[in-house]
């Protein structure tokens, strides 16, 4: 899901996904919003349909979120939770950083600064 993908009615969000050996690391840009909240809730919960259940999101770029968007982290992570997996966000934007302490998804979900730091800490071993 990328503003390049034919088919795609909004390009204000691009979702890609690397392949890790612990994890599916998927990197958001964009806007994560009422209008495209429901495109990256489908695509991570078919990617653990795929059965990739350990999944980071990637908020290190340039990421705008609002109720919707946090709405679909939650909803993604308890299904995660359900199927023996994890999520785990990568941000180091100091905006994003904000919403999640005042929301309080800083105690429910893990964040790292980097979707490599993510990895390490974990899904090491």
């Amino acid at each position: 899901m990328s503003p390049s993908e034919p088919g795609q009615p909004d390009a204000a969000l691009s979702v890609d996904v690397s392949f890790e050996e612990r994890a599916c690391v998927v990197h958001v840009t964009g806007d994560m919003d009422i209008t495209t909240a429901e495109q990256l809730r489908t695509r991570l919960l078919q990617l653990a349909d795929e059965g990739h259940v350990n999944q980071v999101l990637s908020l290190e770029g340039d990421v705008f979120i609002d109720s919707a968007g946090l709405g679909a982290v939650v909803s993604i992570r308890r299904r995660l939770q359900v199927l023996g997996g994890a999520l785990v966000l990568a941000c180091s934007n100091e905006l994003v950083l904000r919403l999640l302490r005042l929301t309080s998804l800083d105690k429910v979900v893990a964040i790292h600064p980097t979707a490599q730091e993510a990895l390490d800490h974990e899904f090491a071993g």
